[in-house]
């Protein structure tokens, strides 16, 4: 985990896009009441919110599924 990125911007941003394209669906699954896959997809928007702070404060990458 000490890979350091040169433009943790760009990281960070690509992030919290794919977060709130995943928010997006996961409020239309809420709506049409297909909730185990809401819930699944709500664990995947803090995932990667969580990854964007990390490189946000850290300028590392984070360690991926493996």
């Amino acid at each position: 985990m000490d890979e350091k990125i040169e433009n943790s911007e760009k990281i960070v941003q690509f992030w919290k896009e794919s977060s709130n394209q995943n928010y997006e669906t996961m409020q239309h699954l809420m709506q049409s009441k297909d909730y185990n896959w809401s819930l699944f997809l709500g664990h995947l928007v803090i995932e990667k919110l969580l990854k964007a702070h990390y490189v946000k404060k850290t300028s590392e990458a984070p360690t991926v599924h493996s």
